[in-house]
């Protein structure tokens, strides 16, 4: 693996902060899709980020916040972004998602944030404390 390339987690908060445009998005997670989009950064997720993104424009539809036309667009910008995406150990996401009384998808997030020692992008506070 390339030394220079920087690794991440990457969670649907975070990624979905640039994707809908009425979402307030940091420069910093601006820069962090640029770098990803130039092969400076990798971006690492377990499978339900795409579950969770596609169901999160699916309701931004629904909500009036944007339209079909919309979404579409965003969706294809979201498949163009390069996820690596990664199996977790179910039983240790459970055991996490107890003791640390999170969302099982949360639990997965975290989790391979701490086994590959990436860190985590996300916009969930109580999650970027752990």
């Amino acid at each position: 693996m390339d030394a220079n390339i920087k690794n991440f987690i990457v969670d649907a908060s975070y990624l979905l902060s640039v994707l809908l445009p009425d979402e307030a998005s940091s420069e910093e997670s601006k820069k962090h899709l640029t770098m990803i989009i130039n092969r400076t950064y990798k971006f690492f997720a377990p499978k339900i980020l795409e579950f969770e993104v596609c169901n999160s424009i699916k309701t931004t539809v629904i909500r009036n916040r944007i339209g079909k036309t919309s979404a579409e667009k965003i969706l294809t910008r979201f498949n163009k972004i390069p996820i690596n995406y990664l199996d977790i150990n179910r039983e240790r996401v459970l055991d996490l998602s107890i003791n640390k009384n999170l969302t099982f998808y949360d639990a997965s997030y975290l989790y391979l944030a701490r086994i590959n020692k990436y860190k985590l992008l996300t916009l969930d506070k109580k999650l970027e404390k752990l």
